[in-house]
């Protein structure tokens, strides 16, 4: 059986209460220690160089097949599935390690070139290397006298 919120259970409580990530990871803890939920939060890492933009997200379980990455306009779009069936001469006796959905779209701070864009999944974490566009690379203006 395949589980998933759309929304964080608490969202706009958090929103509204001026809750900070801190405690939403800890909600987020909690229900990802009961069996049978899943929340679509998952842990990333947005960061900027000179030359390009990193995402780094922690993915479990997941196959390069159920991971999809998508660009429009400014916003990056990730959205991941870990799904496991036993074959069906299998007995499940316990199970705990859950199928799961992450989707998160990301406003990229800069303009990047689509077609150099780079993703690899190693060890359950994925990163994806976007090279900034040329237009949004800083730029040295050279003064002259006169």
């Amino acid at each position: 059986m395949f589980f998933r919120f759309d929304t964080y259970p608490f969202e706009a409580f958090a929103r509204d209460a001026g809750l900070g990530d801190d405690l939403r990871r800890r909600l987020d803890e909690v229900f990802n220690a009961c069996p049978g939920v899943a929340t679509r939060r998952g842990r990333f890492d947005l960061k900027e160089t000179e030359d390009e933009i990193v995402l780094s997200a922690d993915l479990p379980g997941v196959r390069p097949g159920e991971v999809d990455l998508k660009i429009e306009e400014d916003t990056l779009t990730l959205t991941a599935r870990r799904r496991e069936e036993a074959p069906g001469d299998v007995r499940v006796h316990l199970r705990e390690r859950r199928d799961y959905e992450v989707v998160q779209s990301f406003a990229l701070p800069r303009r990047v070139d689509r077609e150099r864009v780079r993703a690899r999944l190693t060890d359950g974490v994925l990163t994806v290397h976007l090279a900034k566009a040329e237009a949004a690379k800083p730029r040295a203006i050279t003064v002259t006298a006169g």
